[in-house]
């Protein structure tokens, strides 16, 4: 979580914070996390699941070692948290945010021996959001990959694709005459990619516009105001970071899970 599932946490927040005001403002929040742990990915793959994978492996002893070891890693593989951003006692909205390090990959080897496990060698993004607005909306953010990309990628913004990203937006047109029941729009539509080398896609420009602001404000005191991802900004968003560990070590230890927090941070009103 404090790495990848950091982004698409600080954006559920964001997204929360810009636009629950005034009465509809929140002062706490309630965090409930789930982590998968390496202890529990050996009861769910086990090293005789491995032997019949990877038939080949010719040191089940050494399997059984690297196994044994594991089991005392107490880092999250897997995390699925739940929070609630309340007024009071009042629940305001709902963030489900999970993030899955065990999911879908192109990898096929046993030994990762010399291999950059963080980019290529099988690495494949599958990403989806989904906003609900009571009645009136819903938002579908899909980004999926099929496969480990390459230069030659004939349809980089169809699904499986390396730049894939759609957006569907449902509105209840009997209330709104005006809007259109269904609207599409992918990345082609949005931000066309100018550069389709080698892992270079749309999630690599959002970074590094993001380091270059951070950059450009230091050398050229660009004010706060005008900055898209103000440092500080991030405060709230790993206020609710720590609270996520927390609620996730308390059960380690045999401990109620749910963190209740009061939020000190100026909303915007």
């Amino acid at each position: 979580m404090s790495h990848s599932g950091y982004h698409s946490l600080d954006i559920a927040i964001w997204l929360a914070q810009s636009s629950l005001t005034g009465n509809k403002s929140w002062n706490n929040y309630n965090v409930f996390s789930r982590f998968i742990r390496p202890a529990d990915v050996l009861r769910q793959f086990t090293a005789h699941d491995y032997l019949k994978i990877f038939p080949d492996i010719s040191n089940a002893d050494f399997l059984s070692d690297e196994i044994d070891a594991a089991r005392n890693v107490t880092g999250e593989v897997d995390s699925f948290n739940s929070i609630a951003l309340c007024s009071d006692k009042n629940v305001i909205t709902n963030i489900m945010s999970s993030s899955l390090h065990n999911g879908l990959s192109r990898r096929a080897w046993f030994d990762s021996s010399g291999r950059d496990l963080y980019k290529g060698n099988g690495r494949i993004r599958q990403e989806s959001y989904i906003i609900e607005q009571g009645p009136f909306q819903s938002i579908l953010i899909n980004s999926f990959q099929s496969r480990e990309i390459r230069s030659e990628d004939n349809d980089p913004y169809s699904y499986g694709g390396e730049h894939h990203f759609d957006i569907h937006t449902f509105r209840n047109k009997s209330l709104f005459p005006q809007l259109e029941s269904h609207e599409h729009v992918n990345l082609e539509t949005l931000n066309p990619v100018k550069d389709f080398g080698y892992s270079r896609g749309h999630q690599e420009d959002a970074r590094r516009k993001c380091i270059d602001e951070y950059f450009i404000s230091i050398i050229d005191e660009v004010p706060i105001s005008n900055q898209v991802s103000n440092i500080l900004d991030h405060e709230l968003s790993t206020q609710i970071l720590s609270s996520i560990y927390n609620s996730a070590a308390r059960q380690y230890h045999g401990q109620s899970g749910e963190i209740r927090e009061e939020i000190n941070i100026a909303l915007p009103i």
